[in-house]
C-alpha cells in the first residue's frame, strides 16, 4: 500500500470539480466523469489550427471569384483584366472543354502578384 501513496504524493493532490468528480474523471470521457469544456475546447482549437496548416501549404484551385477575393477586386476586373495580362497563369479545365470552367492554382497565383509588384509590367 505504501508504493501506491507515493505515487500520489508524486503527483500532487488531485482536484474536485462542482460534482465531485476528480480532476482524472473530468478528463476521462467515457469513464463516468464529465468532458472538461476547457480541454473541449483547446483540442477544437488544435484540430482548426492542423486543417489550417495542412491546407495552407496545398494549393488550391481558385476561379475567378476566389481570385478577385484575393485581390480584392470585382470579378468583372478578374475577367476582363488580370487574366488576359502576359504571365498570368495557364488555366486549369478540369472538363477539358473548351468553354468550361476555368481553375487557377493558388500559388500560381500568389506568384503571379509577387512577381507584378508595383505595377503591371511585362514579365
Amino acid at each position: 500500500m505504501k508504493k501506491h501513496s507515493d505515487r500520489r504524493a508524486r503527483r500532487g493532490s488531485r482536484l474536485t470539480a462542482p460534482d465531485g468528480a476528480t480532476d482524472h474523471q473530468a478528463r476521462a470521457p467515457g469513464r463516468g466523469g464529465t468532458v472538461d469544456p476547457t480541454l473541449t475546447g483547446i483540442a477544437a482549437g488544435l484540430s482548426d489550427l492542423m486543417s489550417f496548416l495542412q491546407h495552407r501549404y496545398m494549393p488550391q484551385l481558385w476561379d475567378y471569384r476566389d481570385i478577385a477575393k484575393w485581390m480584392q477586386i470585382s470579378e468583372t476586373t478578374v475577367k476582363m483584366r488580370v487574366i488576359n495580362q502576359p504571365g498570368f497563369p495557364d488555366p486549369f479545365i478540369p472538363t477539358g472543354n473548351e468553354d468550361g470552367h476555368r481553375r487557377y492554382f493558388s500559388d500560381d497565383v500568389i506568384a503571379f502578384a509577387r512577381r507584378r509588384r508595383g505595377g503591371a509590367k511585362a514579365v
